[in-house]
């Protein structure tokens, strides 16, 4: 997917259709084992949107987390380059405690969303509870816009911001 946008080629829609594709596929594969190996157990674990809180409080927050993480990852791919002597592992760390503090702030401290920040996760979690036939009554699938257009803003945003931030020089 590099190059200018008046280069883009068809073959690189076909690879974002097939990323696509692959993102959902691999949250239902991992919603069913989910369900396989918890049964009804697991049906009790999906995002949801916490009562009293708004829309507006849901999309903020999945979309400034996704923001964040997204940014972090396209500069840890940027920057941990062998030439530059830092580490691939302060990458994995890196990700890691941005998805743990994102999970503690808007997952379980202050809950808002169960933070998705992905929508195959999203997919994924709600496949282990449908599953689950007696809980498929407790899902709201009114919300299934906050969870995937939040974040493919937020990635688009990301994209932009360090796309303009670390402008390379002509």
């Amino acid at each position: 997917l590099h190059g200018d946008i008046e280069g883009f080629e068809f073959a690189n829609y076909a690879n974002i259709l097939m990323y696509i594709i692959m993102q959902l596929l691999g949250g239902f594969c991992g919603g069913l084992t989910a369900w396989a190996l918890g049964h009804e157990n697991a049906g009790n674990i999906y995002p949801d949107v916490v009562d009293g809180k708004e829309d507006y409080q849901v999309f903020g927050a999945e979309f400034m987390f996704t923001f964040l993480l997204v940014t972090l990852l396209i500069v840890n791919v940027t920057i941990t380059k062998p030439d530059n002597g830092i580490p691939g592992t302060t990458s994995a760390v890196s990700v890691g405690w941005m998805v743990m503090v994102s999970i503690a702030t808007i997952g379980s401290l202050d809950a808002v969303s169960g933070c998705c920040l992905n929508p195959a996760v999203w997919f994924g979690t709600i496949m282990s509870a449908a599953c689950s036939a007696e809980k498929l009554d407790n899902i709201k699938f009114e919300y299934i816009w906050v969870y995937v257009v939040s974040e493919l803003l937020a990635g688009c945003a990301a994209g932009l911001f360090v796309r303009y931030l670390w402008k390379e020089e002509e």
